[in-house]
């Protein structure tokens, strides 16, 4: 007598979270870093041209091309690029190393729009206790694709004009 097997039970579908990368490419940082690469290649033709015909002129644009790299340089490491990730409710954003994380369905964290995501000046203030707003703006995030995100988890937020 054959016994049927009784089915194997199906493993529970977990959905995963839908998870957006809201960052937006840093231009800045391809920018810098082609101005670093050609200012150290003609820095080091000015410095051979230099070496030939030590000239005052000719020394001077060694020392400006060189100051022109230092200034570069220091641009290029100030500027943090930004990681803005929406996982649910959840929104995390990374730059310069330091870590937020706001919870988008609490209510009692007001969220307030300032001006239209095509205007400049476009920014999300989002409040702290006891702490100044954390400002996300279009240098970090694309704000279209944002405020999408944003009114999926916050529907009341308005735009607030600047």
């Amino acid at each position: 007598m054959a016994s049927a097997a009784a089915p194997a039970p199906r493993p529970h579908a977990t959905t995963a979270p839908l998870v957006i990368d809201l960052g937006v490419e840093p231009v800045t940082r391809h920018v810098t870093a082609f101005l670093l690469v050609a200012t150290i290649v003609v820095a080091v033709l000015a410095t051979a041209v230099a070496y030939g015909d030590p000239r005052p002129i000719t020394v001077a644009l060694v020392l400006l091309l060189v100051l022109l790299l230092l200034v570069t340089w220091r641009f290029r490491s100030r500027h943090h690029t930004a990681t803005v990730i929406a996982n649910g409710s959840r929104l995390e954003i990374v730059r310069g190393g330091v870590r937020h994380v706001f919870d988008l369905s609490r209510r009692d964290n007001p969220v307030d729009v300032i001006g239209l995501p095509r205007d400049r000046h476009w920014r999300v203030l989002f409040h702290r206790r006891g702490m100044a707003p954390y400002v996300v703006d279009a240098s970090m995030v694309d704000p279209e694709e944002f405020m999408r995100v944003l009114h999926a988890q916050r529907s009341e937020v308005t735009y607030r004009p600047r």
